[in-house]
Formats: C-alpha cells, sequence, structure tokens
C-alpha cells in the first residue's frame, strides 16, 4: 500500500494504492461525506483483492486532500 498525490487546479489530491499492474481490472473507492480514503485500508490488507488494482481517494478537502473553496 502506498500514499502518493496528485495536482488538480494547483492543489494536492491524496491516493493510495496498491501495485499498479496494467492487465489488472481497477477498483477506484470514493468515500463518502466527512469519511477519508482511510475507511478501504481493510481491502488492500485481504488478499482476495490481490487479483485488482486498488486506488482510494481522499476527495478534495477531505483528510490529506487540499480543499479548492472555503
Amino acid at each position: 500500500m502506498t500514499t502518493n498525490t496528485f495536482v488538480f487546479k494547483n492543489i494536492q489530491i491524496s491516493y493510495t494504492h496498491n501495485l499498479i499492474d496494467v492487465n489488472k481490472p481497477s477498483l477506484i473507492c470514493l468515500h463518502g461525506f466527512l469519511e477519508h480514503k482511510h475507511i478501504f485500508n481493510f481491502l488492500f490488507e485481504d488478499t482476495y483483492f490481490n487479483a485488482n488494482n486498488l486506488i482510494s481517494v481522499d476527495l478534495l478537502g477531505h483528510n490529506e486532500s487540499e480543499t479548492i473553496g472555503y
């Protein structure tokens, strides 16, 4: 499990992923209101999901991601 960031509209967006393999299907995990990407950590620990690329994203203004407005 690796945490990285990317820039969107000059702000940092944080995401977590496992080892990405282009030959595997991808699952993108989006959290709900007032949550954050860490609620999906149990998926990264479950060997059932090793057959998939897992990506969990902190949405704008949540946890480690910055916000555009106030």
